[in-house]
């Protein structure tokens, strides 16, 4: 069995990652990904070649079967960021078929190495119950604030 983690730059594979991850949460039905395919596409195309946004993901005998997002900021210089470049994970998931095997484990474990390797400070995640274990084995701690969010009417 060919086991590796790769990065994922196509385009076309990368919106069905991402639909297929969003249909873990809701039911996404076919106007919905009209709407959101085009914008998808377009972020995918601005991001990952400008080194913005990179996808890992566990290959098996050229089956993707787990995912992680790494989306790369830079925001002012803090104490407890002192070059002011954070990381923001997301989609992270595994085919329903292939999780308990460690995929999600190994991919997150190369993300994690690689954003050490370009002097990214802090890596953030929003996480389910499901994965929380997971992080927390992997080093990541609950902070003291709290997220809040803002929706505008646009």
């Amino acid at each position: 069995m060919d086991n590796r983690i790769r990065i994922i730059s196509d385009i076309d594979a990368l919106v069905k990652l991402r639909f297929d991850y969003i249909s873990t949460e809701i039911e996404l039905n076919a106007e919905d990904k009209a709407k959101l395919e085009p914008q998808l596409r377009e972020y995918f195309k601005e991001n990952a070649p400008e080194e913005k946004f990179t996808a890992y993901a566990m290959e098996i005998n050229g089956e993707i079967v787990s995912v992680a997002f790494l989306i790369i900021d830079e925001r002012p210089p803090g104490l407890n960021n002192p070059n002011g470049r954070y990381g923001t994970i997301m989609n992270v998931f595994t085919y329903p078929e292939h999780r308990g095997k460690g995929y999600a484990t190994s991919v997150m474990s190369s993300l994690i190495v690689d954003a050490d390797n370009i002097f990214i400070s802090v890596l953030d995640l929003y996480s389910t119950k499901a994965g929380k274990r997971l992080y927390e084995k992997l080093g990541f701690k609950e902070v003291e604030y709290s997220a809040m969010r803002y929706y505008t009417n646009k």
